[in-house]
Formats: C-alpha cells, sequence, structure tokens
C-alpha cells in the first residue's frame, strides 16, 4: 500500500516546499467504503484531513485534494509558507 500512497503524498510535498511532513493513512470502514487520513506538518501549523470513498484510491484521492486545498487557504493567510514553491 505504501508504493500506492507514496507518489501522491510526495507530488503534495514538492508543491509546498515548506511541508516538513505528510502522511497518509487507509483504513477500512465496513468492507464496502474506504477512509483515507492525511496528516500535513508545517512550521507552526498542522492539517489533519479525512475523506470517504467507495475505493482505497478514490478515498485517498479525496482526501489528498482537500488537504492541497487546505494549504492553498493557509497559504493565502501564511504567504511566507508559500515562497519558492511551484503552486
Amino acid at each position: 500500500m505504501r508504493q500506492a500512497i507514496a507518489p501522491e503524498a510526495a507530488e503534495l510535498v514538492a508543491r509546498y516546499p515548506a511541508i516538513t511532513s505528510c502522511r497518509v493513512t487507509l483504513e477500512a470502514l465496513d468492507g464496502s467504503s474506504w477512509n483515507a487520513r492525511v496528516d500535513v506538518l508545517l512550521p507552526q501549523h498542522q492539517l489533519i484531513v479525512n475523506a470517504s470513498g467507495e475505493t482505497e484510491a478514490a478515498a485517498r484521492s479525496q482526501a489528498l485534494a482537500a488537504a492541497e486545498k487546505q494549504m492553498r487557504a493557509l497559504i493565502t493567510r501564511h504567504p511566507e509558507l508559500g515562497r519558492n514553491a511551484n503552486c
């Protein structure tokens, strides 16, 4: 499972150099749906995003998209986090 997650999380980290850690975890909920959790650490900030989907890929994709949306909002409030970012 780590192999499927790492490239997507790596894309997020590559776009936002201020990220110091990004962890994606998946959990089967009831046999027919999945929950994905994305924990992003930045200097003096932490983002935690949860999303669910019918497949592992759908849950992971939705969680990472939500994390990116929150990153953009955070950078709007704290532009120093977006310096030298390729966003």
